[in-house]
C-alpha cells in the first residue's frame, strides 16, 4: 500500500464502474491548481468490484486505514443477498421466450438449498439484475443453460454460488 504524507491531501471515495455496474474503492489525492482552486484526482482504485457502495466502502477503509474513514451507507438490499446464500447453492434465472409468451410475463429467479433441481427452494429474492452482478463478481459461476430452444417457454440459466462476500479479497492497483 502506497504511504501518503498528510492525510488532509487525500480522501477515500467509492467509485461505480459505469460497464459493470460493481462499486470499487478508491483513493484521490487534492492536486491544487496553479489558479488557486484545488483539483481531486483520482490516484488508487481497488481491483475488486463489489456489489454495494457499503461493501466498496468498508473494503477501502480497510484498505488504507490510515486515511480518514468513509461513512458507511446504510445496509441495502444489494448487502444482504450475497451474505445469506449458502456455498453451492443452484439459482436458476428464467428469461421468458417472447416467441411464446407475451411481454408481461417477467423473468424468475429461484434460488435453491444445493446444486439439485429437486433441492428445497430457500426464502431469498434475488432480481435477475442481482444475478448479473453477482456473476460478474465471481460469485457465482454459470453452470448451464438450456439456450434458445424455440420449444421451451423459457431459457433456462443455472448459477452456482461459489463464495460470498466474507472470502473476498481486496487489492490495490
Amino acid at each position: 500500500m502506497p504511504k501518503f504524507e498528510c492525510a488532509t491531501d487525500v480522501q477515500l471515495a467509492v467509485v461505480e464502474n459505469t460497464e459493470t455496474g460493481l462499486f470499487h474503492g478508491a483513493v484521490y489525492r487534492n492536486y491544487p491548481s496553479p489558479s488557486g482552486p484545488d483539483r481531486w484526482l483520482l490516484s488508487i482504485t481497488l481491483n475488486e468490484g463489489l456489489l454495494s457502495l457499503r461493501k466498496a466502502a468498508i473494503a477501502v477503509n480497510t484498505a488504507f486505514p490510515d486515511i480518514q474513514p468513509l461513512e458507511l451507507p446504510a445496509i441495502s438490499e444489494d448487502d444482504l443477498i450475497s451474505m445469506n446464500l449458502p456455498i453451492g447453492a443452484l439459482i436458476t434465472w428464467m428469461t421468458p421466450n417472447r416467441k411464446h409468451l407475451p411481454p408481461s410475463y417477467p423473468e424468475i429467479v429461484e434460488v435453491r438449498e444445493f446444486n439439485s433441481i429437486h433441492a428445497p427452494l430457500l426464502d431469498t429474492h434475488i432480481t435477475p439484475r442481482q444475478v448479473s452482478l453477482m456473476e460478474r463478481n465471481k460469485l457465482v459461476l454459470h453452470e448451464s443453460s438450456s439456450g434458445e430452444d424455440p420449444n421451451l417457454h423459457y431459457r433456462y440459466d443455472h448459477y452456482i454460488v461459489v463464495r460470498n462476500d466474507a472470502s473476498s479479497t481486496t487489492t490495490a492497483n
